[in-house]
């Protein structure tokens, strides 16, 4: 787990990458909630994920409820899509083989060029040399997507997730991040954008999300992978893409979840 903290021209952005598993309030220790204007959680599109922060999933319920006990007037929101369980399974094939056949380029490469042969070719040692490089780049990817970053490497792990996750956007992660991305910086951060202070964003999402900080840094590329999935996910119409979902609490108490329609795909 680990807490990414940067700069956009127009916002500060706190992204925690955490563990599905258990609670990801350690991520935000050092966070001052009270400065924060908006909270962003992963909810997969799904509004009941949001429904009741306080008493729902064990990743975010003591992290929420850090949030609104020191800003009650925080934001909470919800800007994820739901790739569908077909895109799902067919997302973690893309995933798994490209890290099987990744693992399998090292091991001939290596094999080979670490091999009882004396001469090599200029174009046979280049060759190898790079079939070790881009195997050695896919292999990383499940260390990289796991949620059990050590202190040693965390940050190299972080960006070839992020660089990775953007190249080869699967539905499952790249997609999502580029739709999570757009919508934050192009729907809500204006909305909540006041003179010149910039606006200060809190997002938890799982590890393997990583690469939302490479999409908000690069609008372009995110767009790329907007239009390479839009309107070809059976399940991701235009109206799921547009949908916002914010969390509200009434004056009763009672927790419920209205929607906008962002206009952005």
């Amino acid at each position: 787990m680990a807490l990414r903290v940067f700069e956009t021209g127009d916002a500060k952005y706190y992204l925690g990458l955490g563990n599905h598993a258990m609670s990801s309030a350690i991520i935000f220790d050092d966070v001052d909630f009270s400065k924060i204007d908006m909270f962003i959680f992963e909810d997969v599109g799904n509004p009941r994920c949001l429904m009741d922060l306080s008493h729902g999933h064990k990743q975010y319920r003591d992290l929420y409820n850090r949030a609104v006990g020191i800003n009650p007037g925080i934001a909470i929101y919800g800007v994820d899509v739901n790739p569908g369980v077909c895109n799902l399974f067919s997302s973690l094939f893309f995933e798994g083989a490209s890290a099987v056949y990744g693992g399998q380029a090292v091991y001939r490469s290596a094999s080979f060029v670490l091999s009882k042969r004396k001469e090599l070719s200029r174009r046979g040692f280049l060759k190898n040399v790079g079939l070790i490089a881009g195997g050695l780049f896919l292999a990383n990817q499940l260390l990289a997507g796991t949620y059990c970053y050590s202190e040693r490497g965390m940050s190299t792990a972080i960006k070839l997730n992020s660089l990775r996750t953007s190249i080869l956007p699967s539905s499952i992660v790249g997609f999502r991040n580029a739709v999570t991305a757009k919508k934050v910086s192009e729907y809500l951060v204006p909305r909540h954008k006041t003179g010149n202070k910039k606006v200060e964003v809190a997002l938890i999402y799982g590890a393997m999300h990583s690469g939302i900080e490479t999409e908000l840094f690069n609008p372009t590329l995110a767009d790329l992978t907007n239009e390479l999935y839009y309107n070809k996910l059976d399940c991701c119409t235009k109206r799921e893409m547009n949908d916002v979902r914010e969390h509200k609490t009434a004056k009763d108490g009672h927790k419920y979840v209205i929607s906008y329609d962002c206009g952005l795909f």
